[in-house]
């Protein structure tokens, strides 16, 4: 299938004009750096940003009720303590899920912006001939 879909590639490169090229190549599938890097483009970088700097200050205080539940003497501290970093686990991956579910929606943007620019081509392709 991956021998297809470069075929696929190589004729639309080759029938398009240089400026669609290069944002044809900006559409292609990208590594989880890249995919995390973009969202920190566009409306809401922002929301990003602060999550992110969330999630640190949130492992901050798992880290630290995670040694005061070990040092706890008393039952009421554990207690304590254990709500604190299970407050604080579910925080986090309730973050980080938004944060991935953020990526999957850019990474299907993508792929529709892909196939809008292929069905635009052939609709260009259908009109010449």
């Amino acid at each position: 299938m991956k021998r297809g879909n470069e075929k696929i590639d190589r004729l639309i490169k080759e029938a398009l004009s240089e400026e669609e090229g290069k944002y044809y190549e900006e559409l292609t599938e990208q590594n989880f750096i890249e995919q995390y890097g973009g969202l920190f483009k566009g409306k809401q970088a922002w929301l990003t940003a602060v999550s992110t700097v969330s999630v640190f200050a949130i492992l901050g205080v798992l880290i630290y009720a995670f040694i005061q539940f070990f040092q706890a003497e008393e039952v009421k501290d554990w207690i304590l303590y254990g709500i604190i970093i299970l407050m604080s686990h579910t925080s986090i991956a309730m973050l980080k899920i938004w944060n991935w579910m953020q990526m999957d929606k850019n990474a299907i943007l993508r792929e529709t912006k892909r196939l809008e620019l292929q069905v635009a081509m052939l609709v260009e392709k259908q009109r010449a001939s």
